[in-house]
């Protein structure tokens, strides 16, 4: 198979990829494994990179499919991403060094976007962890209010008294430009806007 780099070519032939071995029972053969690697080499820092790990179930690869998440972070298949390293503990300890990184914010807002499970309680970890930077925690305020599993965790966080005071504001302002049903009571008397409440939300990371 010849090895192409536009991202056209890219797309067909990860797909001819998935589409001709994804179920195949040769794909531990030599030769497949061969063009696959051809194949990861040529798509790598793109999104086919992401599609092709996904659709061959490969590990090992996680720092790797973070960088293709990361390089293009508004592609749907980044989301994608998100949820295949929170599965193994390879990959949550890839987002957990990112999230000391430059690219923090970025990590952020893909968790958010994700509604996992496992992403909401990264985030959450994130928020109430004092010796974070305040705007990567602001960032994870905002990231979890993009869900309604995540804008219930906030509430749950509030209402069990584990929610740092310096961020409620974020909290409040966030979470008045969405709606969820069955929470704008709750929200409303947990987290009063920061206009309401005279307060000013700290703000997220520049790159938010």
């Amino acid at each position: 198979m010849k090895v192409v780099s536009t991202s056209t070519d890219r797309k067909l032939v990860a797909g001819e990829v998935l589409n001709r071995l994804g179920k195949s029972s040769f794909r531990d053969k030599p030769e497949v494994k061969s063009v696959l690697d051809k194949v990861l080499e040529s798509a790598k820092g793109t999104p086919e990179y992401i599609e092709v790990v996904q659709g061959f179930g490969l590990s090992g690869k996680d720092a790797e499919v973070l960088q293709a998440a990361l390089a293009e972070p508004h592609n749907p298949l980044a989301v994608e991403a998100i949820k295949l390293l929170l599965k193994s503990p390879g990959g949550r300890t890839q987002l957990t060094s990112a999230l000391t990184s430059p690219k923090a914010d970025a990590v952020v807002a893909l968790l958010g976007g994700s509604g996992d499970k496992g992403a909401i309680n990264l985030l959450s970890e994130i928020l109430t962890n004092a010796t974070r930077e305040l705007p990567v925690r602001a960032a994870s305020v905002k990231a979890l209010s993009l869900s309604a599993a995540g804008a219930e965790a906030l509430l749950a966080l509030a209402e069990s008294g584990k929610f740092p005071e310096e961020l409620k504001a974020n909290a409040g302002t966030a979470l008045s430009m969405v709606a969820y049903p069955g929470i704008s009571d709750r929200v409303a008397k947990t987290f009063p806007a920061a206009t309401a409440a005279g307060g000013k939300a700290l703000p997220p990371s520049q790159n938010w």
